[in-house]
């Protein structure tokens, strides 16, 4: 069985079975798209190494770390600020779903727009 580790905003994320969590994510839809203010993040960058950065409407660039564990994604900035999602591939592993864990009303669904390069290349 295939594992997957992932530190997003200073999380690490594993999971049975998953697409690859590294490279880089863009918002395809917010559902309901009556929730969309509440997500902010409109890309998402997981490196290899646990960490992350993305573009954040109305915030600018965020950066942290980051960890995936049993189908949750955290995220940790580096300003302190930890986010908690339920987090689900498509059987392709293309398409990340992340459900809210406090609003669990709003889902977003990014998708793989690049694979990670390695850092020596």
């Amino acid at each position: 069985m295939k594992k997957c580790v992932a530190v997003l905003g200073g999380m690490v994320l594993m999971a049975a079975g998953c697409g690859d969590i590294t490279g880089k994510w863009s918002l395809a839809r917010v559902d309901p798209s009556v929730n969309r203010p509440a997500f902010e993040l409109e890309t998402l960058t997981l490196q290899e190494d646990g960490t992350f950065y993305g573009e954040a409407r109305g915030h600018g660039t965020v950066s942290g770390t980051y960890f995936y564990d049993d189908g949750n994604l955290v995220l940790r900035e580096s300003a302190g600020v930890t986010h908690v999602y339920r987090a689900r591939f498509d059987d392709a592993g293309r398409e990340l779903e992340l459900r809210d864990l406090v609003d669990r009303d709003v889902k977003a669904v990014l998708v793989k727009t690049e694979e990670n390069k390695p850092v020596n290349e």
